[in-house]
């Protein structure tokens, strides 16, 4: 896709976006294309899937 903005304040429903997480606890993840088991992800909030995502890379 095309770059629409750069450091957008929030993203809506069907946006995709590159992001870093930190994440607050401990969290074992791989990137996807190493370990594709290990290399995805879905974020939830109070019941509710907001965001699904693969992982690029890990920094230790």
């Amino acid at each position: 896709g095309i770059k629409l903005e750069s450091n957008p304040k929030a993203l809506s429903t069907g946006d995709a976006a590159l992001i870093r997480l930190v994440p607050t606890k401990p969290l074992c993840v791989e990137p996807f294309h190493k370990f594709p088991n290990l290399g995805r992800l879905a974020i939830r909030d109070q019941r509710q899937t907001i965001a699904v995502g693969v992982v690029k890379t890990v920094e230790r």
